[in-house]
């Protein structure tokens, strides 16, 4: 990593949370370069599917933190 890049991303992680989630957000979608036609009407379609299953019941939701913990004890 060039000065310049760890000057950039030294800046980039002192912003409010919302902000390096755009920036990440936009970072990301900058690389993918050949979209897949039906990505986004897929994960649309699963984000209403989980939805449906936590407003029915069917499953519970579970913060970020709980799930990397148990990712990393594995």
């Amino acid at each position: 990593m060039n000065l310049q890049t760890k000057e950039i991303l030294n800046k980039a992680l002192v912003l409010e949370e919302k902000e390096r989630a755009w920036l990440a957000h936009y970072l990301i979608d900058s690389l993918e370069e050949i979209k897949d036609g039906n990505a986004e009407e897929e994960w649309l379609r699963l984000a209403n599917k989980r939805l449906n299953e936590i407003e029915d019941g069917k499953v519970k939701p579970v913060e970020w933190k709980e799930i990397r913990n148990k990712i990393t004890k594995h």
